[in-house]
């Protein structure tokens, strides 16, 4: 995965995409943390547990606030808390937002949920221009997961499996408009994938995203929690529940945000060590083809 992570990056620099301006950036940080605050309220109401993870949550101990070079929004909670959170949403957050998940949408465009900011715009590299391509931040569930080893290492590598699947049926489809093919090492990876893509390609990408989200639950109680769709995938986040819960409110950029309990151990668990400021070269970012702030653009002038 980190390898077609680096591919599609380094395919970028070939093709019609550009890394945020300062200004861009600026402007993307305060609405991602505006819409933040709003679902955060509205999370309350219903007595849901929402918090900040991934690089949101090392920009909250180690800058108090967003990394300076951060241009998207990662946030997390639990599979009973989402449940609620799908059936109040169109209600409380409709208007303003859309929910893309699997078993949720017609078309989840990813295995995790998305929640896009409607009338904005965000285009990827990978992506094409249509309703969906809004500015977004990423919601990751945190599944229970077997405390049985076993059980728990033949249910991490069959839910890997289908991520994978899912992920090289997505590359089949969409293997005409690739940036991998702006590479040698990027053409031989896209091959591979869009061959395996075929042969599984009976079922759309869409519905591989449901089949991930429904093998990836687990309803029995357990002293162990992680995040099986997120980047680390099954095996990458699995972790005692006292580190996440009680969540705990902390500052970031002179706001208030929930973020784990023992954050400090969850992102060496994840990240080694994640106070040490990375070189420009290694640190990520998207690459964009058209960003707009729609009214929210407007106001900030």
């Amino acid at each position: 995965m980190k390898r077609y992570r680096d591919i599609l990056f380094k395919g970028s620099e070939k093709s019609n995409c550009h890394q945020l301006s300062d200004d861009e950036l600026h402007n993307l940080q305060k609405l991602l943390l505006s819409s933040y605050k709003e679902i955060e309220t509205v999370c309350k109401k219903h007595n849901i547990s929402i918090s900040m993870t991934g690089g949101n949550a090392i920009g909250a101990l180690r800058h108090n606030g967003f990394i300076p070079w951060d241009d998207d929004m990662d946030l997390m909670m639990s599979r009973k808390d989402y449940e609620i959170f799908k059936r109040i949403f169109k209600s409380e957050l409709g208007d303003k937002y859309v929910l893309n998940a699997p078993n949720f949408s017609k078309k989840p465009t990813n295995r995790f949920p998305k929640i896009l900011i409607r009338g904005t715009k965000f285009v990827e590299m990978e992506m094409d221009d249509d309703d969906r391509a809004c500015i977004k931040m990423d919601l990751f569930i945190l599944e229970n997961i077997p405390q049985n080893k076993f059980y728990c290492l033949v249910k991490g590598l069959f839910c890997n499996f289908l991520m994978y699947i899912a992920s090289v049926v997505e590359t089949y489809e969409r293997r005409y408009d690739s940036s991998m093919m702006n590479s040698l090492d990027g053409m031989k990876l896209l091959r591979k994938r869009v061959f395996i893509g075929r042969i599984f390609s009976f079922y759309s990408s869409y519905k591989w995203f449901n089949i991930v989200d429904k093998y990836c639950q687990y309803h029995k109680s357990s002293n162990l929690i992680g995040t099986p769709t997120g980047t680390y995938h099954y095996f990458g986040t699995i972790m005692d529940k006292r580190i996440i819960y009680p969540l705990k409110q902390v500052d970031y950029e002179n706001n208030k945000v929930f973020i784990p309990n023992q954050c400090d151990k969850y992102l060496k668990i994840l990240y080694g060590d994640y106070m040490k400021i990375p070189p420009v070269e290694k640190r990520e970012h998207h690459f964009v083809k058209k960003i707009s702030f729609g009214d929210y653009y407007v106001e900030q002038k």
